[in-house]
């Protein structure tokens, strides 16, 4: 199976990214850089390089991560490829109609519950993980 990841910059999302396929090495995995100001600023071109990558490689999935890009280039996949995107938190969840998603990813119950309530049956919550090791407690 062959996913491509789309994220809007290699720190912060696109490092939670990476953990996704750091940890599941036997998918074909690849990640794709779109940052929705630079979208914005051009969305012709950026939508012309996106739409070359998806000919060229032909993912069986789409994973974006990051709502703004999601909605400006959903529209422009070729209709039956499967469709992911990934809440990163809880804001604009319901500014926007998610219905053309295969699947909704979201990290945490509150967030599922908003989704729910508004009537998507195909949300599914993966938390962020914490490596306890990287994190020293205060006790004052």
């Amino acid at each position: 199976m062959k996913i491509l990841q789309v994220i809007d910059s290699p720190w912060a999302i696109g490092a939670l990214a990476q953990v996704i396929h750091q940890k599941n090495l036997h998918l074909d995995m690849d990640m794709m850089i779109i940052h929705p100001k630079e979208l914005r600023a051009n969305v012709a071109e950026h939508s012309a390089l996106f739409l070359e990558y998806i000919t060229r490689t032909k993912p069986d999935i789409v994973h974006f991560h990051y709502w703004d890009v999601a909605n400006t280039l959903r529209p422009l996949l070729p209709e039956g490829m499967k469709v992911m995107l990934t809440h990163h938190n809880q804001k604009n969840l319901l500014t926007h109609d998610w219905s053309s998603f295969d699947r909704l990813v979201v990290h945490t119950k509150k967030a599922k519950e908003i989704l729910t309530n508004a009537g998507y049956s195909n949300v599914e919550i993966i938390q962020h993980g914490i490596d306890i090791e990287r994190f020293r407690f205060k006790e004052t």
